[in-house]
């Protein structure tokens, strides 16, 4: 994995990790949620433009469940 590709793991991992501070009592991405996604959309966009658009999908649609799906996607065999 390149260096952009970890900070959006260590990013999104961290999201996963501290819900209450990310998402709202429904799931739903927060005001500090959607920075830290942003930051993760603009680092992984720079190294990898092709699979920031699970990100944006994960942005567009703004819940635990599609960032959680973006985690899995990014840390799974083939994206390593």
């Amino acid at each position: 994995m390149g260096r952009g590709v970890d900070y959006t793991v260590r990013l999104l991992k961290s999201m996963i990790e501290n819900k209450s501070e990310y998402f709202d009592k429904k799931g739903r991405l927060n005001s500090e949620g959607f920075k830290i996604l942003n930051k993760a959309i603009e680092s992984l966009a720079a190294e990898r433009p092709e699979t920031a658009r699970i990100l944006r999908k994960a942005r567009k649609k703004a819940d635990l469940e599609n960032v959680i799906k973006a985690f899995e996607v990014l840390t799974s065999p083939e994206n390593t």
